[in-house]
């Protein structure tokens, strides 16, 4: 699944500013205009979806849906981001608890969770849910 090809496809995105700024970082604001696809159309009460995605990162920084009144509906607001901090390697040990047991997954279950992954990206792929 690819979320900028599903943009292209089911939005109209126009740049509305290459200088904008968020949680203290340089975004674009892209006006997506309205929804155009019919496989899962969002609620009729909204009109058009503004975004600010991150330049260096292409993060998501803030949303904002419009009413057919262009008022807003929904905020989603990045107040702070820092990206490639230092990580104490501490954070990835997992010690399993003493009454855990280790259950390996048999080669042909995995095989079928891998095929029903596969059909599911290629449904996805042509907006089928």
């Amino acid at each position: 699944y690819n979320l900028f090809n599903h943009m292209e496809q089911c939005y109209s995105p126009k740049l509305v500013s290459d200088s904008a700024i968020v949680a203290g970082r340089k975004t674009y604001k892209l006006d997506l205009g309205a929804y155009t696809c019919a496989d899962s159309q969002p609620s009729s009460s909204i009109r058009k979806e503004v975004v600010w995605v991150d330049q260096e990162t292409h993060f998501l920084l803030k949303d904002v849906t419009y009413d057919v009144n262009n008022q807003p509906v929904t905020t989603t607001d990045i107040v702070a981001a820092q990206f490639n901090q230092p990580l104490d390697p501490s954070l990835f040990t997992f010690t399993a608890p003493a009454e855990a047991t280790d259950e390996r997954m048999s080669n042909a279950r995995s095989s079928r969770l891998s095929s029903i992954n596969s059909t599911r990206s290629a449904r996805c792929a042509k907006g089928i849910t």
